[in-house]
């Protein structure tokens, strides 16, 4: 199986979008989770499949923290806990979506969809836009 750009990006989007930390009223902060299908049902233009093993691989970069219980072989409950500060770095950086144009542009030149190729190129993008914004606005 193959990772989907579109799906992490997406996926990335929706965990922040949904996903809440509140003052329960009695002093305590509690923090949500979203599980598998809830995030299936607010991404319907990608199969289960596909996010779980989205999730699954931002799971194992880091940027993402999710608990999953398995039986028989088969995931029976799967939720997102948070989302790491890697994981808003990295979405900090695919987020725009004139710069998720470009960076898929890259992805596609390299040939290269992995988490890291993505990042890279996202971090080059944003160089790239910090360097014109400098270069415009000299003082």
């Amino acid at each position: 199986m193959q990772l989907n750009p579109d799906c992490i990006r997406a996926v990335m989007l929706q965990i922040e979008s949904d996903w809440t930390v509140k003052d329960d009223g009695r002093g305590h902060i509690t923090f949500g989770s979203l599980n598998l299908s809830q995030l299936c049902k607010a991404l319907p233009e990608y199969t289960q499949a596909d996010i779980f093993y989205t999730l699954h691989n931002l799971e194992q970069a880091g940027y993402i923290k999710m608990q999953t219980t398995w039986a028989d072989g088969a995931v029976y409950r799967c939720s997102v806990n948070y989302m790491t500060y890697s994981g808003h770095e990295f979405l900090n950086g695919i987020r725009d979506p004139k710069h998720w144009s470009v960076i898929k542009s890259g992805i596609d030149a390299v040939r290269n969809y992995s988490l890291d190729a993505i990042n890279a190129i996202a971090g080059g993008v944003t160089t790239a836009a910090i360097s014109a914004y400098l270069e415009k606005s000299k003082l």
